[in-house]
């Protein structure tokens, strides 16, 4: 018997693959990387230290939410 997956993951696994498909698997994990640093990076400059979280989850969701624009196409 298979065991049930939590509803939050399978959420996250659905936007993933949505946003793969509209966007391309190479240009996602490119640009959700290169959030994930610019967070990781302005995080240690804060004197509070860094935030909880993880940051690629953090940018996964900006890119989502279209708080990042995100160019097709280009050579990084």
């Amino acid at each position: 018997m298979r065991k049930p997956e939590r509803p939050s993951q399978e959420g996250h696994e659905v936007e993933v693959d949505r946003l793969a498909r509209k966007l391309g698997k190479y240009t996602l994990v490119v640009a959700v990387a290169k959030r994930a640093r610019q967070m990781k990076e302005r995080a240690a400059r804060m004197p509070l230290g860094p935030s909880s979280g993880s940051y690629i989850e953090r940018a996964l969701r900006d890119v989502a939410e279209g708080r990042v624009k995100v160019k097709r196409g280009e050579d990084e």
